[in-house]
């Protein structure tokens, strides 16, 4: 029986991936560059940054689900190197 890829959220576009080699293939970027950025062992693989999608915290509101501000600051740090005001 075949093992069901876990989901990934590529945080630059917001595109939910069902797996990791789905998002590696449509990116064109190596499967364990993938899981090492979603794992946060990485801070990104190739110029995308991955987060699992069972590990952000959603609110549902109006037919749309927003990302966690804290993980949106956390990118912005990263790519960047300078906090946000809060």
């Amino acid at each position: 029986m075949a093992r069901k890829g876990r989901a990934v959220v590529c945080l630059n576009s917001a595109h939910v991936y069902s797996s990791i080699k789905e998002a590696a293939s449509d990116l064109r970027l190596d499967p364990a560059a993938v899981q090492r950025a979603a794992a946060g062992k990485r801070s990104r693989a190739g110029n995308y940054f991955f987060m699992f999608a069972d590990e952000i915290e959603t609110i549902p509101f109006d037919f749309r689900v927003f990302c966690d501000s804290e993980i949106l600051r956390r990118v912005h740090e990263i790519e960047t190197g300078k906090e946000l005001e809060k």
